[in-house]
């Protein structure tokens, strides 16, 4: 185990065990768990005033609810054909299919990408909270609290509505307050993934393997290879596997000009194919590359997990997940939208066991399309 993900841990576990021995009997708008922590803001909301700000709600609403349907299908679509590529018919010269990865720091993402994943998720979570509470205040539904909550280290926020008037609304105002939070974080990831694109000021070499690759360093800017003008690293990959660098059969040869310290230079690579290299083996010329971003790389890579987090969230929301425990059981919003929905074909009762079918079943689908593989 890394030393930072072992101190990591030690330190998370030391603050839990504190914080509970501390506030674990402490009434009040904050409550403490071990292991979790809830604060109530302590407001209420009434429902908004009709006007064009309950209108234009209400279309968000109807917009989120077009929008979860979409990605509750998107999310199907690449869980089977992921299942497919891993036990049916997975492919030749594939090792292993990647599939859906868990948060784990140290483990599957590193000590620095989960610094980035929780702060967007916090703003994330913030937002799709947010959407719920004013899509309900539109159709007429009370708030009665607010508040964030932190689960391990992970945060998090939400909103509480008046349960007997969510209860008694109509199915229409239920699945516009349930599909404002996925909404939310799709327009959010769009923002964030424009955003990332203007940002995006051109590919830079951050690391480079040695022989073949003499002259190349990092910290290179990459301007342009063989004449075609380069972006971004997208830009580099592209005309690298349009010259057939992945097939390590074929001798490439490849101009690159690049810019470091202001001196702009030729680089010549020559990488000789090998007759006799397994069919399946990639094919590569020894460098990583990342993004070079205006006017900051950390806000770059800020904006870029903003987009990942967002879309995922949305993703992950619009499926109709449900997590069975013993005191009852944890719906997405796409578990409560299908719930509603079949409601008007058969009992309660009837839906809520055939939601709770559905939402188990794919969440075991999900677990078994888990992977440990380090992606960040």
């Amino acid at each position: 185990m890394d030393i930072n993900v072992a101190i990591f841990i030690t330190a998370l576990a030391i603050f839990w065990i504190v914080v509970y021995a501390l506030y674990r009997d402490k009434k009040g708008k904050v409550e403490v768990h071990l292991g979790y922590i809830i604060a109530r803001a302590g407001l209420s909301l009434e429902p908004m005033e009709e006007g064009v700000k309950a209108r234009l709600w209400r279309l968000f609403g109807w917009i989120s609810l077009f929008t979860l349907i979409l990605a509750g299908v998107a999310f199907y679509y690449y869980t089977f054909n992921l299942f497919i590529l891993r036990y049916i018919n997975p492919p030749p010269c594939t090792s292993s299919v990647v599939g859906f990865v868990p948060f784990i720091p140290g483990v599957t993402m590193s000590l620095e990408a989960t610094i980035y994943i929780l702060i967007t998720l916090g703003i994330a979570a913030l937002v799709h909270e947010m959407a719920h509470a004013y899509v309900a205040r539109a159709v007429g539904l009370k708030i009665k609290d607010a508040g964030i909550a932190f689960f391990l280290f992970i945060p998090g926020a939400f909103v509480e509505p008046d349960e007997e008037e969510l209860e008694k609304a109509p199915t229409k105002k239920k699945l516009l307050v349930f599909s404002a939070g996925v909404g939310a974080n799709t327009i959010l990831a769009i923002i964030a993934l424009f955003l990332a694109g203007a940002m995006v000021s051109g590919a830079v070499i951050s690391g480079v393997a040695p022989a073949e690759l003499a002259g190349l360093e990092p910290g290179m800017k990459i301007i342009s290879i063989n004449g075609t003008k380069v972006e971004n690293v997208g830009d580099v990959i592209d005309i690298l596997e349009s010259m057939g660098v992945q097939d390590p059969t074929k001798t490439v040869t490849i101009e690159f000009l690049v810019e470091k310290d202001g001196v702009t230079s030729t680089i010549i690579v020559h990488r000789p194919g090998n007759e006799t290299a397994d069919k399946c083996a990639r094919g590569r010329i020894g460098i990583t590359l990342e993004n070079a971003y205006w006017p900051s790389k950390e806000l770059g890579i800020l904006v870029n997990f903003l987009f990942l987090i967002n879309i995922s969230l949305a993703i992950i929301n619009a499926a109709p997940l449900v997590l069975p425990l013993p005191g009852g059981s944890i719906f997405a919003d796409g578990a409560y939208v299908l719930k509603e929905l079949l409601q008007k074909f058969m009992s309660e009762k009837t839906a809520t066991i055939t939601t709770v079918a559905v939402g188990s079943g794919t969440l075991l689908l999900v677990i078994s399309l888990m992977s440990l593989q380090r992606i960040m």
